[in-house]
């Protein structure tokens, strides 16, 4: 005999049935939004890394924790490791070579007549072997200090005859400082005051002027350090905030994930339940002998079964609402991190473009040579196609800029600079390699069609004319030219067409010649 109605037993099952599916939902939306989380992770991770060497290896790690999925153990320990990182990147300590202190203290001496400057550097020096400078900025911005200029200071006492050995020295000072300066790399901010430095450093070899000099290098070098400084402080608030965004998110979906796993176990207690009721009421139905004792048991286990669904209904509700909240909220907490790192992407990329070009003529610098020559040269070492080199160097340059002043220098270099670069190919890559020296790579060309396209470009610069201060001046361009060759790596190629630039110079230059 058949005592549950088909209608109620009907309807329990539809409304089971519909919790589970509920349930399903909310734990394929909890999966998702753990996936699109690990995707954020992982995105964000290859962003930070090459900011600070030092850390990247901890940037590594996290990737490695979230690429397959969410590992919250191992996700904690590495992101405690960064950030212990990130807190002790600046306790590295920067040491000084006693010897080369030495000899710097001794050139200031000598330089400076003035006994009290002598005096001051000497206490400068003491305090910098015994390291009392926490960095070479402490050191930079005391030298700074005793060598910049005041109203009342006198000038560097220089005998009015300098024996050849003085001026020999004072030579070479200039030839260091200007070699030091060249391998220095210049934020593009300070490439201007490092271009007029150059200049006088290539122009001046009397100790009068040396003084002038030092000061400005020194300074420059204090500013470029400030600057890079800077920079790394904003870096590392970039990472800490990176830090806390990933914790954030980390506790976050750790929450979202325990909401689900205890509707899942609540779910699996009521499935218990429900199974155990029913088996009681088969056995009691089994065994009964009268009818109304055993229709009074059967309403009290379905009231019972009923209250427990009624109950579970509840909190699975309470834990759904909560669990779609943390949802919510972690959707629109990557939602953000996504917006920033698209945002934080389009300006790395601006930066690094504004990097890569020269501020004065607008076309490519030394770095963007450096790694366009390195793009370049795997290609030829895969494919063997021809590729050339040529370096190119305005005639009397420095002639220019001595009668006609650095503005008539400067608008010289961007004529030049507009001609090459609006007369060869697409393909080809033209840059500012320093001072009045450019470079161009020509892929797919060989030493003698580089000659031919050398050769029109530099009769197109020839005939061009342009005034200033109201006179006429006309310029002349030389270069020498290279190819690769088997075995060749590019500072062969760079060597040879340099000789044949020196070779061109000294043929009586606006000419180009194949090295």
């Amino acid at each position: 005999m058949n005592f549950f109605n088909k209608g109620d037993d009907d309807k329990w099952k539809e409304k089971y049935l519909n919790l589970l599916d509920q349930q399903e939902l909310a734990e394929k939306l909890s999966v998702e939004n753990e996936e699109l989380l690990c995707k954020t992770v992982v995105r964000l991770a290859l962003i930070a890394k090459g900011f600070q060497k030092p850390l990247d290896p901890y940037i590594d790690k996290i990737y490695a924790a979230v690429k397959s999925g969410l590992q919250n153990s191992q996700l904690k320990q590495d992101l405690e490791a960064l950030t212990r990182a990130v807190l002790t990147l600046n306790e590295i300590e920067e040491t000084d070579s006693a010897e080369v202190t030495s000899l710097l203290f001794d050139f200031l001496v000598k330089l400076y007549s003035d006994e009290t400057k002598v005096e001051t550097f000497r206490q400068i020096e003491k305090k910098q072997l015994n390291n009392e400078f926490k960095s070479r900025n402490d050191l930079f911005n005391a030298l700074l200090a005793v060598t910049e200029p005041t109203p009342d200071s006198k000038e560097l006492h220089v005998p009015e005859s300098v024996d050849s050995t003085e001026r020999i020295a004072t030579k070479t000072v200039c030839s260091q400082l200007l070699m030091l300066l060249n391998d220095l790399e210049v934020p593009f901010e300070f490439e201007e005051r490092a271009q007029l430095l150059r200049d006088q450093l290539q122009a001046s070899h009397n100790a009068a002027s040396l003084k002038s000099l030092l000061n400005q290098f020194v300074s420059l070098l204090v500013s470029i350090k400030n600057h890079m400084e800077s920079e790394q402080n904003d870096i590392q608030e970039f990472l800490s905030y990176i830090t806390d965004q990933l914790t954030e998110l980390g506790l976050q979906a750790s929450d979202a994930n325990a909401a689900s796993q205890q509707s899942t176990l609540s779910r699996n207690k009521l499935d218990q339940f429900v199974a155990e009721q029913m088996q009681d009421l088969q056995k009691t139905s089994a065994n009964a002998t009268n009818l109304d004792p055993l229709k009074q048991i059967i309403n009290m286990r379905l009231e019972v079964i009923a209250q427990q669904i009624k109950l579970h209904r509840e909190q699975d509700e309470q834990q759904r609402l909560f669990a779609q909240k943390q949802l919510d909220e972690l959707s629109c907490r990557i939602l953000k991190m996504e917006t920033e790192a698209v945002e934080l992407k389009s300006s790395l990329v601006m930066a690094h473009n504004k990097a890569l070009r020269d501020p004065l003529t607008g076309i490519g610098n030394r770095i963007s040579f450096d790694e366009r020559m390195e793009t370049e040269f795997s290609r030829w070492l895969r494919y063997k196609t021809s590729l050339s080199l040529i370096i190119w160097d305005i005639d009397n340059f420095k002639k220019i800029n001595d009668t006609f002043g650095h503005k008539a220098g400067d608008k010289t270099l961007k004529i030049i600079a507009q001609l090459l670069s609006e007369n060869c190919r697409n393909s080809d890559f033209l840059c500012r390699f320093g001072g009045e020296e450019f470079t161009m790579l020509l892929p797919n060309t060989d030493s003698e069609s580089a000659l031919t396209l050398a050769n029109k470009l530099r009769m197109i610069i020839e005939r061009t004319r342009f005034l200033s201060g109201g006179k006429t001046i006309e310029i002349t361009i030389s270069c020498g030219i290279s190819d690769f060759k088997e075995n060749d790596v590019p500072e062969t190629v760079f060597e040879r067409a340099d000789r044949a630039l020196y070779e061109a110079k000294n043929n009586g230059r606006n000419q180009c010649i194949i090295g």
